[in-house]
Order: C-alpha cells, then structure tokens, then sequence
C-alpha cells in the first residue's frame, strides 16, 4: 500500500511538473507549438538519424576492411611458407625415401607374386586381380635390370638422374609418384571419352546416311540403335540382354573400316 501511494504521488508530481514547464514556455515562446517549430524538430530528428545511420556504416565499413587486412595477414605466411623453396638436403632426403619406400613395396609384391607363380605351377586357377598383379610384379622384375647396371658400374650412378629423365617409363610402378599417376588415369579417361564419343558420332552418321539412302527400310538396324542410345541417354533405366544381342551384329557388320567414310578415318 505505502508503495502504490508513493508511485501515485510521484506521477502527480510529474505531472504538475511538465504542465508548469509547459505553462512557463508558452509564456515565454507564444510560437512553441507552430507548424514551423515542429518541422524544425522533426528535421533536427531526422539529422541526427541520418547522421547515427552514416556513422553505423562508417563502423561497419571499418570492421570490413579490418577483417579483410586481417585475413590477408594470414594468407601471406600460409604463401611464403608454400613459396619456401626446399633446400639441396631435403630433397636428396625426399628422394632416399622415395626410393626406399619403392624398394620396399618391390620386395612385398614379388613375394606375394612368388606364391601367386607357384599356385600357377601347381594347377590352380588365379583370379583377374592376382593375374594382373603377377604381370605387373614380373613387368616391373624386368625394369628393375637396367638400375642394377647403374649400380654395379663404378660412377655410373651420376648418369641416373638423366636416365630417369629421358625414360621415364623404365621405372618400375612402385616408384612412380602418385601425382604422375593420376596425370596418367586422366590421359586415359580423356582418351576414352573421346573415342566413345567418335563411336557415338560415326554410328549417328550411318544411320543418316542408311535414312537418306533408302536402301533400307526405316526400321534398319543404324536408326534402330542410334533411337536406342538416344533413348537410354535421356530415360535411363536397365537395358535388357535381348537389346544388346540385337545390336551386336551392328557392331559387326556396320561399324568395319571398309563402311567408314575418309573424314571418319582421318
């Protein structure tokens, strides 16, 4: 109760207050409440808005480029670190341990080889993948003569680096760097592809040319197959076995040297 008393005093007492305050300025200023005072007011308002707007942006703007400076201090070590050229030592070390690890996966591969060889002798049947490892164990066996050569002559050993430069291919697969590799699958990814597409290219050509021709019937075998991929390449789904004999023969008879055109062959 005696709070509630003393809030309503205290609003009475504001009250009188601004009325007073209210009373004595419109004594003092007749013209307090024209039109001209409150555009006044309202322009001296929007002012300052303006203003703390401009300045919230200025800020803003500030802590943008801080933090893009800061960003770019970052950046710069992360750069000259990479840019950091490797000394004479660390790469004659890089290469001891290049070919170390080479030596070392040569060594694994040819004794799991030796007990693939001597399943081969005893009868036994290998499957694709310990079939291509043995070829490739054995393929890399006969690379690894000529390095022998470097080995055994006296100072011969200087003449490797540029042996290895000029052929790059002798190297045996297990020291053949991981980066070169992948270049290879590209190379061979790219070179399928566009084999894949001149085969695409070729079999469209001669279904334009049986359909111009006429010395088919609508319904050959060049137009049948060229609607089928072009219907497999925007549906999708799984393609049957009785499809794919019935364009087998295609392959055989159409697509020969003697059917292809001298731009084709070029």
């Amino acid at each position: 109760m005696v709070f509630r008393q003393y809030r309503r005093t205290t609003q009475l007492g504001r009250l009188v207050f601004r009325g007073l305050n209210c009373a004595s300025c419109s004594r003092m200023h007749p013209a307090v409440l024209s039109e001209r005072h409150l555009l006044q007011v309202s322009l001296r308002y929007a002012s300052t808005d303006r203003s703390k707007v401009e300045y919230t942006l200025k800020m803003l703007k500030e802590d943008l480029m801080q933090q893009d400076e800061e960003a770019r201090r970052r950046l710069v070590p992360a750069t000259a670190a990479a840019e950091k050229k490797t000394t004479l030592m660390q790469k004659i070390v890089h290469e001891l341990k290049h070919y170390y690890h080479g030596f070392r996966l040569l060594a694994l591969e040819t004794r799991l080889s030796a007990k693939y060889m001597w399943r081969l002798l005893r009868g036994d049947t290998l499957s694709r993948r310990e079939r291509q490892q043995l070829v490739r164990t054995v393929s890399d066996l006969f690379r690894i003569v000529p390095f022998s050569i470097f080995i055994i002559v006296p100072f011969m050993e200087l003449a490797l680096p540029i042996f290895i430069k000029l052929f790059p291919n002798m190297l045996p697969s297990t020291f053949q760097e991981s980066s070169k590799e992948e270049e290879r699958l590209r190379k061979q990814v790219k070179v399928k592809v566009e084999m894949a597409k001149f085969l695409q290219d070729t079999i469209e050509e001669i279904a334009l040319e049986r359909r111009s021709k006429a010395i088919e019937p609508k319904g050959s075998k060049a137009v049948e197959f060229a609607q089928f991929i072009k219907k497999v390449r925007a549906e999708g789904g799984y393609v049957s076995n009785q499809e794919l004999i019935k364009f087998t023969k295609l392959f055989e008879d159409e697509l020969t040297l003697d059917n292809l055109s001298m731009s084709q062959l070029r």
